[in-house]
Order: C-alpha cells, then sequence, then structure tokens
C-alpha cells in the first residue's frame, strides 16, 4: 500500500506540471492567433477584432491583449505552484525524467527546449536564463511581441502613436516579467542540484527581480506583490521612455512643419 501510494502521488505530479505546460502552450496558440488578426486588423484599417467567431468591440485589441495578460499570470501561477511541488515531492532522477518528458513531448513553449538544463544562474546582481534563437520560446516570445506593437500601434506620425507605442512596450514588459518566470522555474526543475534556486525559501511563490534598483533578486514575494511591482516597473518604464522621446519627436513634428 505504502509503495502504491508512492507511486500515485509522483504520478500526480508529473500530471499537474505537464498539464500547466499544456495550458501555456494553449495560450501560446491563443495569443498567436489574436495578436495576427488584430495586426492585420489594424493595418488594414478594420473597426473590429476577432478571435474565434468572438468579435471585440471599440478598444478591442487592448482589451484581448489585457486579457490575455491576466490569463497569462494565472498560468503562471499555476506552472509555479506545481514546479514547487515537484521540488518537495520527487526525486533529483524523478525531477529529471519529468523535465525530459516536458521538453521532449511539450508544445511550442517546451518541446526542444533541453537546452535549459542547468541554463540557470545567479550571481549578486542576476537571476537568468540563457537562450538562444535555436529555442521555440524564443521565437514564439519574439513573435507575439512584435504583433502586438502591430496591433496596437497605429502606422502614422504623431502623439498618439508615440503614447501607443510606449503602452504597448508596458504590456510586452509585463508580459515578458511574467514569461521570465514560468521559464526560469522550467530552467530551474531540470536542474542537478539538490537545491532548488528559483523556490529559495521552499515555497511555491515567484522570485522578486527588480529591474530598477540595479537588478536586484528579491526572496520569494506573493503572487499579487509580483504581478503588481511588474506592473508598476513596467508602467514607470515605459512612461521614462515617453518623456524621453518628447524631445526627439517635437523636434522632427518642427522641421516637417517648418518644410510644409
Amino acid at each position: 500500500m505504502g509503495r502504491f501510494a508512492i507511486m500515485h502521488n509522483v504520478t500526480s505530479v508529473f500530471a499537474g506540471v505537464e498539464k500547466s505546460f499544456a495550458m501555456l502552450d494553449r495560450l501560446a496558440w491563443v495569443s498567436l492567433m489574436f495578436t495576427l488578426s488584430a495586426a492585420i486588423s489594424n493595418i488594414t484599417n478594420q473597426a473590429e477584432v476577432s478571435l474565434l467567431g468572438i468579435e471585440f468591440p471599440f478598444m478591442g485589441a487592448y482589451l484581448g491583449v489585457g486579457i490575455l495578460t491576466l490569463v497569462h499570470v494565472f498560468f503562471m501561477r499555476y506552472v509555479i505552484i506545481s514546479c514547487a511541488d515537484a521540488w518537495q515531492s520527487l526525486t533529483l532522477d524523478s525531477r529529471n525524467e519529468l523535465f525530459d518528458h516536458i521538453v521532449r513531448t511539450g508544445g511550442v513553449l517546451t518541446k526542444g527546449a533541453n537546452a535549459y538544463r542547468e541554463a540557470l544562474t545567479e550571481d549578486e546582481y542576476t537571476l537568468n536564463i540563457r537562450t538562444s534563437l535555436n529555442d521555440n520560446p524564443t521565437w514564439i516570445h519574439h513573435i507575439i511581441i512584435l504583433l502586438t506593437f502591430l496591433a496596437l500601434v497605429d502606422f502614422e506620425f504623431s502623439l498618439l502613436t508615440l503614447s501607443q507605442f510606449c503602452f504597448a512596450l508596458a504590456l510586452a514588459l509585463i508580459n515578458w516579467r511574467i514569461g521570465e518566470s514560468w521559464l526560469l522555474c522550467l530552467g530551474d526543475l531540470g536542474s542537478e542540484k539538490e537545491k532548488s534556486v528559483f523556490f529559495e525559501d521552499g515555497t511555491a511563490r515567484p522570485r522578486s527581480i527588480s529591474r530598477i534598483s540595479g537588478l536586484s533578486i528579491g526572496r520569494n514575494i506573493g503572487f499579487r506583490n509580483f504581478f503588481f511591482s511588474a506592473i508598476l516597473e513596467s508602467i514607470l518604464n515605459a512612461f521614462i521612455l515617453w518623456l524621453l522621446l518628447l524631445l526627439p519627436f517635437f523636434a522632427i513634428w518642427a522641421m516637417v512643419a517648418s518644410i510644409r
């Protein structure tokens, strides 16, 4: 009975982690389809954006990306909780077997990502994972970000376009922070070490990584604090860029006006 209970526990842990990454893969496909549809609508000056037969009203592209961002947060939370369960319940060999299974049989975000094993590094100022353009997640993330800009930013020279660009940048940075967290979690899952780097204090919570205060690494914090800090830093970074771009924008605007 004891051996059966252990095997059942291992099986449930495997299923939980696999399901969490499968949810992310589905979200990636939905995000690709929506941002592509929204980008085409924006480029062709169509008034509405649709996804899976659902038409979004005015400002539909912004509404859709906002909803996808909230779903991204929820799925990130699921991944982190599932991976924390794997660290607590599995042996090193079982955890490596789980990682191998995910990168061999996963979807667009994980299949073929064998290089993430032992790719997680930490020093005094950074916690990162080495990626390259040969990795599927890198391509998917960059394509979705590009399509997001094409969907949200008008193709004209105006102050509104500049504001739209910075708003799209803020959304991209927020999702980058979210995606970075579950990607670090995946790399940590494939570690050959006995102790997790990501789950520093042993709790199923994300790590706090600040990019404003000198790339400082904090301890594990609650999901709500993580999300709001990601929003605050992303908006602040985008706002600073908006201020920096105002001067060249008005300079170019003045030059064009003088020519006319």
